[in-house]
């Protein structure tokens, strides 16, 4: 007797449903295992990574180990700790005489900023008697680089811009630290390597507590050419309630773009001073 078609039917779908069942079971046990073996391969690998770590640090740490063990007696661990103690204490001396040095060049180089910068941004030397922290008296006198300013200040203001660099050029070759010259050079040429040297050498003036307004403003202008203008702000406030003579400014280059805060403090000087700023690029 032949069954009926439904229960044929049924046997069908449940032996589909069973050999599909088969075949998801099967297939998620090989993800998992695919799964597992790749993390146990991440394993192994992050495991040999670690152990050559700890090989490559092994060797970086026998010498010291070697050191500490004939230094000091003890445990190993112990000696260590005695020889990193020492180290770290000879390190804290070397900083304090790096610092000590330093302040040793800085005092050093005070004769040699403080001639540099008795030359004025207009190029005439202003020879002062007195000691730095009391009144002084000055005189003024031709420097060897006031005829080469002349000439730029002239070219400047005639628009010959080749004859100003020119001028400029021979300016720094003869007087190399000077940083007026730079920061003209700059200002002229768009050069921002030249106010980079300029900003040097005004704050190695700084560091020797060489507080003249006029190094302070042009140290003030040539951050603002930078784009610091915090730092220009700071230089500005730096000059407080002292005064530039126009006599020893021939000419104020502002930069093209800075804020109206800054603006307004460069145009209150120029106006101090009497002078209309050239603010050509």
């Amino acid at each position: 007797m032949s069954q009926p078609f439904y229960q044929k039917a049924s046997v069908q779908v449940s032996i589909i449903s069973a050999v599909t069942l088969l075949i998801v079971t099967a297939a998620t046990i090989l993800h998992q295992r695919s799964s597992l073996v790749a993390a146990n391969a991440r394993l192994l690998q992050d495991n040999q990574k670690q152990t050559q770590e700890i090989q490559r640090l092994e060797t970086l740490l026998t010498p010291f180990r070697t050191i500490a063990l004939q230094r000091f007696s003890g445990p190993e661990g112990e000696a260590l700790k005695k020889l990193a103690d020492q180290i770290s204490a000879l390190d804290k001396a070397l900083d304090s005489a790096e610092a000590e040095l330093a302040s040793v060049k800085v005092a050093a180089s005070y004769p040699k900023m403080r001639r540099v910068i008795d030359v004025r941004p207009n190029g005439i030397e202003v020879v002062c008697t007195g000691n730095r922290a009391g009144a002084h008296s000055e005189a003024s006198s031709s420097s060897p680089i006031s005829e080469l300013m002349q000439q730029f200040f002239e070219s400047s203001r005639k628009g010959d811009r080749l004859g100003a660099i020119k001028a400029l050029d021979q300016v720094i070759t003869t007087m190399p630290d000077w940083p007026y010259g730079y920061f003209y050079r700059g200002a002229i040429t768009g050069n921002t390597n030249d106010f980079k040297k300029a900003a040097e050498l005004f704050s190695l003036v700084r560091s020797v507590e060489i507080t003249e307004p006029e190094p302070l403003l042009f140290e003030a202008l040539t951050h603002a050419f930078l784009g610091d203008e915090q730092a220009a702000t700071d230089s500005l406030d730096a000059m407080k309630n002292t005064h530039i003579k126009p006599s020893d400014v021939n000419l104020l280059i502002f930069p093209p773009h800075c804020s109206s805060n800054l603006l307004v403090k460069f145009n209150a000087i120029s106006a101090e001073l009497g002078m209309t700023p050239f603010d050509k690029h």
